[in-house]
């Protein structure tokens, strides 16, 4: 938190749990999703991508598959460590020692909130984020996958729902900014999953249609991106779908012009004459 408070222009607060979501899921794709990809070093692999591009597809499919069961037990561990949250031992034990020293109420209040930097709705959403590509990236190596990541979002739903309800502090409301960084993140990792499965037809397959029909939705995909970040607006909406929108009950007008009421009143008494009067010498003055 001190990164992100102390080096980022923050909007508020609170918003630096959208930049830990944002460089947090990042960190996760690289050294999680893409680490049997990477190998030992970061900076080699990098500039063997850099040197030969389209290299990338054949990396990733000679590296991804054979990590194909680390993932699997990887979704798996996550089941006992989501379900080991709702324990809360780390504030259970904060309680405990600060009983000791005040009465329950000031204790309960000095043990919260939880570790925001592991447990915050930003480090949250990236891992639910991770575990959803993880599935998508695999679904068609070892679709049996997509049951796994479905328990764990399950358990996931169960746990994070009681906690945020009944157990947890409240925490200050965003506008749901964490959905749509989600919903983007996915995107990104249906990249991976158009590489994956581009190298891995042509590596396989007797031919190379099935790789380059694989490819060709790449092209889809950078649409879908793009429209999803200029057209699908949910913090302002354009006024001319405000005026077209017949469900919404918009206050009526109620009144044809805009005038004040105090250019409305008749003028005192006299001022017209003074007025008159004053034409009157201006024109004999002339």
């Amino acid at each position: 938190s001190a990164i992100f408070s102390n080096f980022m222009v923050l909007k508020s607060k609170n918003a630096w749990q959208l930049s830990l979501q944002r460089w947090y899921t990042y960190f996760l794709f690289i050294f999680v999703l893409l680490a049997t990809t990477i190998g030992s070093s970061l900076e080699s692999t990098t500039e063997d991508i850099l040197q030969h591009p389209l290299s990338v597809v054949y990396l990733l499919a000679d590296t991804m598959p054979l990590a194909s069961h680390f993932y699997l037990k990887y979704i798996i561990l996550q089941w006992p460590s989501v379900m080991s949250i709702i324990l809360r031992p780390v504030v259970f034990t904060r309680f405990i020692l600060r009983s000791a020293f005040h009465d329950e109420e000031k204790a309960r209040k000095n043990s919260e909130p939880e570790n925001q930097n592991s447990n915050g709705m930003g480090a949250r959403s990236a891992g639910l984020t991770l575990i959803f590509v993880v599935a998508l990236v695999f679904c068609s190596l070892m679709p049996v996958i997509l049951l796994l990541a479905a328990i764990n979002f399950f358990i996931c739903r169960v746990v994070y729902g009681y906690l945020t309800v009944f157990a947890e502090t409240k925490k200050p409301d965003l506008g749901g900014a964490f959905w749509p960084i989600q919903l983007r993140h996915v995107q990104e990792g249906l990249f991976i999953y158009t590489a994956l499965m581009t190298g891995v037809l042509l590596r396989r397959a007797s031919t190379s249609y099935p790789g380059a029909i694989a490819a060709s939705t790449l092209v889809f995909q950078v649409i879908s991106y793009r429209r999803f970040g200029h057209v699908f607006r949910w913090e302002t909406l354009p006024l001319e779908h405000i005026h077209q929108d017949e469900d919404y009950d918009k206050r009526r007008a109620t009144r044809h012009t805009y005038e004040q009421d105090e250019l409305m009143e008749e003028p005192p008494p006299g001022a017209g004459k003074a007025e008159g009067a004053s034409s009157s010498s201006a024109a004999a003055f002339v």
